[in-house]
């Protein structure tokens, strides 16, 4: 019997270098935004980064379809689905604090020329909530509504597994809209 040949995806390749170059170019843009101490564009990127890191790595671990040779992904997708999950309130809480911050600015009527000290500790422990913890409380509560550790697909990797009821919906699935609404609320709230 001859031996099965799995051909490479092209998808793959192109996958895993746009991935790399993505990662690559996102890299000044964080250290800038990190060190002009902006937390909301700082988070953004910086989850932006990790996910394209996780494009460039699963193509590569994974780029055929021979699933009886494929490596099970114990730790390292147990790594990536959690900041998956995490990724869907932290992408829109980063954009909704960077709209926050914009409308602010907007809001000619009460505008503050300087803001004091205590502002602006308010102002990154705000972001920094919105941005980190409210996904890591996420993360942490995907255990309850996981079914199975992952899936694991070629080309895309590990992907996250939900449980199919109503406390998934209510506990993990419903926080990312309800986020991006309150993003968009301050998107159109023009003075």
């Amino acid at each position: 019997m001859e031996p099965v040949s799995y051909p490479l995806y092209p998808e793959a390749v192109i996958l895993s270098v746009l991935g790399g170059i993505t990662v690559i170019l996102g890299i000044p843009p964080f250290t800038w935004h990190l060190l002009q101490r902006n937390v909301a564009a700082t988070s953004l990127v910086l989850w932006v980064i990790l996910l394209n890191l996780t494009n460039f790595i699963n193509p590569i671990l994974w780029p055929r379809d021979n699933v009886p040779e494929w490596w099970k992904g114990q730790v390292l997708c147990d790594i990536e689905v959690r900041l998956f999950v995490g990724s869907t309130v932290a992408l829109p809480g980063a954009l909704a604090c960077i709209m926050r911050k914009l409308a602010r600015i907007m809001d000619t009527k009460n505008i503050v020329m300087a803001p004091s000290r205590a502002q602006r500790i308010r102002e990154a422990v705000l972001e920094i909530l919105w941005c980190f913890g409210f996904p890591i409380l996420l993360m942490l509560i995907y255990y309850i509504v996981q079914p199975i550790r992952y899936f694991l697909w070629g080309i895309s990797g590990c992907n996250a597994a939900f449980d199919n009821s109503w406390p998934s919906v209510v506990l993990v699935m419903m926080w990312s809209p309800i986020v991006s609404l309150v993003g968009s609320y301050y998107s159109g709230n023009i003075p």
